[in-house]
């Protein structure tokens, strides 16, 4: 039977064993990890878990004040989440599903904004290197008339089957580009939401508005079928 680890990188006993479901056609469980933020003496880090932690943080919110919009995409957000290291080997196998949000509100009635995530899956060996396992971006979205959009973005990555030893980590990066298709507004504000409790904030709010304040990412690992 597999084994896995919890969020704190420790090996759950097989007889404790969760996946958050299992496809035992393609011979795999998926384990949902979280995106979060947390703080210490030392600075903020960013990372992934399978519980619902309180994150620190649970927003970021990126404004432009009177300065020349792209005409062409343009990263705005860039940010890796890590999980913690592997204390057994794994083998990850399959589609990886992510889900994350973000709300783009343009300046003015003419104002036509658009923007869009990339999602990027790492291996990293205990030296540090990184490997890119799978990427993809999700569907443009486009705000416009001056009206504040919220998106959120299912996205597919087929994942290279990689195996993940002892010391290493999985490396989530998540890219958020947008760029200004028309109109004469100078400002622009665009937020985004990593919240594993899916917590309101000032404007991700889940509560009132059909959005959620998660980064998840399903992950797929192979099963060790009898």
């Amino acid at each position: 039977m597999a084994q896995v680890r919890n969020a704190l990188g420790e090996q759950t006993p097989p007889t404790q064993l969760q996946y958050s479901w299992t496809d035992t056609a393609e011979g795999v469980g998926y384990l949902t990890y979280y995106g979060f933020v947390h703080r210490n003496d030392s600075g903020t880090e960013y990372g992934l878990s399978t519980t619902q932690l309180y994150s620190d943080k649970g927003e970021a919110t990126f404004e432009t004040r009177a300065v020349a919009a792209p005409a062409s995409f343009t990263e705005l957000f860039n940010q890796d989440f890590d999980s913690p290291t592997f204390k057994n080997g794994q083998v990850v196998r399959g589609t990886c599903w992510a889900q994350v949000n973000w709300e783009t509100a343009p300046d003015v009635s003419d104002d036509v904004i658009s923007s869009k995530a990339t999602i990027t899956i790492k291996h990293v060996d205990s030296t540090g290197t990184e490997t890119t396992i799978g990427s993809e971006t999700s569907n443009t979205m486009t705000a416009a008339a001056g009206t504040t959009v919220q998106k959120i973005a299912l996205i597919k990555i087929p994942l290279t089957t990689t195996h993940f030893g002892k010391d290493e980590i999985l490396r989530i990066n998540v890219t958020i580009e947008w760029k200004k298709d028309s109109g004469s507004g100078t400002n622009l504000e665009i937020a985004t939401a990593y919240d594993p409790q899916n917590r309101d904030g000032t404007y991700i709010t889940p509560s009132s508005t059909d959005i959620i304040s998660q980064y998840l990412f399903h992950m797929p690992f192979r099963l060790e079928l009898g």
